[in-house]
Parts: structure tokens; C-alpha cells; sequence
């Protein structure tokens, strides 16, 4: 009986498979070392009960070393989804009207580019932002007003003290001197921008009023002033956006008609300047210039 079980094939293998060569005893030393001879073995084993035509099956996938991989990739995929640019498909509404929109501001500002000097230079000759903007105290330290100020005399006896870091930087509080009125603003404003459109001063006067498109009282003589020349530029763009323009809204329903656009969107602006912006957008939209957006 046991010579018979010596010569058995099947029997054999599994004995040599499961003998360590004191060769390799020092492997158990590194569990790393260990890790990566057991997993020979598990090949070697394998193939041995393979060649031997043993019916019993072995799942490699099930093995340290193949969950390790697994597990590698699953980390780098998902690691990969975190830094990877959202695909073109997702880009949202709101960015398309927000792109069209800025295409409108790029080519309003561009055509009309003498008219924000000359806004700036009526708004001098009324007697300044002040003028316009009764209801705000601007702040005395700003820089339009520092200009008028007279150096104090070294040897007077109402030298200041030292101007500091800190007091260079402080603000007097604001607080408005008294309300706007309406007909005198819509008034002045004319002057300045010499727009013959009734519209354009009405929402002109509301967006002072509730502080919209980033107008706000507390803002410097600089500021303010900034904000009304350009004001036509931020209605626009605030406008189109609002109305969820977009080019491809534009090429379906305002491409070949222009009194959509012009009168139903923008109608606050003045008619030259509308009429050639709607000429503009459908030139770049017709030649592909937007196909982009």
C-alpha cells in the first residue's frame, strides 16, 4: 500500500507543491518577501493539478494579489474622476447665456468706445458724481476729492498728527444725506449721457435706487463714478442674461428678426447702438465665430 501511494502522480504533486527548499526557508523573514513566494506556490500548485488532469479548479481572481490590483485601479479611476474636466455635455444654461453675453458687453464696448469718455467728461462738467448722487456722502478721503485738498503748513498749530498705515486706511462712515429725486436725476443724467431714450433713465434711476447690478451707497466718488459711465454695459449684460440669451436661442428666434432683440430686449439702449449690435452678434453667429458657446 504505501508504494502504491508513492507512485501516485496526483499525490506527488501535491507533496512537492507543499515542500519548502531550505533555500527559501529566509522568505518568511519579509511578509512581503512571504507574500510573493505563497503566491508562486499558488501558481505552482495550479499548474501541477492542471498538468495531472485533477477535475479540482483554482480562482486566481480570488487571490491577494489580484484584489490588491483590483483595488489599485478602483483608487486610480476614482482619483481620476476627481481632477478630470467635466465632459462638454454638462455644461450648464447659465454658462451659455453667460458666454453670449459677454460677446454682446466685448462687441458694445468696442463699437462705442468714444462714448464712455464723453460720459466721463459730461459727468466732470455737471460739477462731478456728487452732483448726480445727492443722496451719497462720499467719503472725504477718496481719491477724486484728495486732489482739491491743500497741503497743511508744517508750522501751523493745527498740524495733524502723523499719518499712519491704519489712519490712511480708515473710512468715515457713509450714510445718505438725503433721498433722490427723481425728476432732478433723470434730468442731470440726460446731460451726461445724451441718450434720447425714456426707458433707459427709468431703469437707470430704479437700479440707483435697489442697488442693482452692483451699485451700492458705500461706494467711493471713484466707484460711483466708474459704475454710471459704464452703466449701459452692465444693464446689457445683466439684461441678456436675465432673459436667458443665448446663441443658440438668438440664431433660432432673433437671427432674421430684429425687433425681437432690439425692442423687446434691449430697448433701453439707444436705436443705433442696439440695431448695430444685433447686426454685429448675427454676423459672428451666421460666419460660426460662436459655434462654441
Amino acid at each position: 500500500g504505501s508504494s502504491s501511494s508513492s507512485d501516485d502522480p496526483l499525490l506527488k504533486a501535491m507533496l512537492n507543491s507543499l515542500s519548502v527548499s531550505p533555500q527559501l526557508s529566509p522568505a518568511y523573514a519579509s511578509p512581503s518577501r512571504s507574500h510573493s513566494y505563497s503566491h508562486s506556490q499558488s501558481h505552482s500548485h495550479l499548474h501541477n493539478m492542471q498538468r495531472n488532469g485533477s477535475s479540482e479548479t483554482f480562482d486566481d481572481t480570488q487571490s491577494d494579489a489580484s484584489e490588491f490590483n483590483e483595488h489599485s485601479r478602483s483608487v486610480s479611476y476614482s482619483a481620476n474622476l476627481m481632477h478630470a474636466p467635466p465632459p462638454p455635455h454638462e455644461t450648464t444654461q447659465l454658462n451659455r447665456h453667460q458666454m453670449f453675453a459677454d460677446h454682446a458687453e466685448k462687441i458694445y464696448r468696442h463699437e462705442n468706445d468714444r462714448h464712455w469718455r464723453r460720459n466721463e467728461e459730461r459727468l466732470e462738467k455737471l460739477g462731478g458724481i456728487q452732483e448726480l448722487l445727492p443722496h451719497i456722502m462720499f467719503d472725504v478721503n477718496d481719491a477724486d476729492e484728495k486732489k482739491q485738498k491743500k497741503p497743511t503748513d508744517a508750522n501751523s498749530d493745527d498740524e495733524k498728527e502723523p499719518a499712519t498705515a491704519l489712519s490712511l486706511n480708515k473710512k468715515t462712515p457713509k450714510s445718505p444725506t438725503k433721498t433722490l429725486d427723481e425728476k432732478l436725476f433723470k434730468k442731470q443724467a440726460r446731460l451726461v449721457y445724451k441718450i434720447e431714450v425714456d426707458l433707459f433713465y427709468q431703469e437707470l434711476f430704479q437700479d440707483v435706487m435697489n442697488e442693482a447690478l452692483g451699485f451700492d451707497v458705500t461706494f467711493s466718488s471713484k466707484q460711483a463714478k466708474d459704475w454710471i459711465v459704464y452703466y449701459e454695459l452692465h444693464k446689457l449684460k445683466d439684461t441678456m442674461v436675465k432673459r436667458n440669451i443665448s446663441k443658440q436661442k438668438f440664431e433660432r428666434e432673433m437671427l432674421n428678426n430684429d425687433e425681437i432683440f432690439c425692442k423687446h430686449i434691449v430697448g433701453f439702449l439707444p436705436k443705433k447702438r442696439r440695431d448695430k449690435l444685433w447686426k454685429k452678434l448675427k454676423k459672428d453667429v451666421k460666419k460660426g465665430k460662436l459655434n462654441h458657446m
